[in-house]
């Protein structure tokens, strides 16, 4: 509990003073999360609630010129998180995305069309097909 109204600004100023780059801790507005990149982007309309933003996000809009779609996703071709470089950056609708990475056929009335059923990751990320089998997932 704050005694008097003076240690109440003073604490106010402290706080004010050690946000962003005037605090000890802070590391450029960039962070991980998940193994993806973040930054700093307040007014961004994806930001979260912090204000931060996926990396691989901003650098697909500003080679597109525009922001993306909401139901377009940016895929890492080689399966690396953190390698945001364009030509590793992929645009796909969500759907797709799906397919290709997941390896669902079609979504139809919230249930998915499994097609590979046992898989692995190969050495660059990717998932290799062990054995086909369809069936049902709700």
């Amino acid at each position: 509990m704050i005694k008097s109204e003076k240690q109440r600004l003073h604490l106010e100023k402290l706080n004010k003073n050690q946000k962003e780059k005037n605090n000890r801790n802070w590391k450029g507005g960039k962070k991980k999360h998940q193994g993806y990149l973040m930054v700093l982007c307040k007014r961004h309309p994806r930001a979260n609630k912090e204000g931060y933003i996926y990396e691989h996000i901003l650098i697909v809009e500003k080679e597109l010129n525009r922001y993306i779609l909401k139901n377009e996703v940016v895929h890492h071709k080689n399966g690396i998180k953190d390698d945001n470089r364009i030509e590793n950056l992929k645009l796909t609708t969500v759907g797709k995305h799906i397919k290709e990475e997941h390896g669902y056929s079609e979504i139809r009335n919230n249930k998915i069309s499994l097609f590979a059923k046992k898989r692995k990751r190969d050495n660059f990320g990717k998932f290799k097909i062990l054995e086909v089998k369809k069936s049902e997932v709700i």
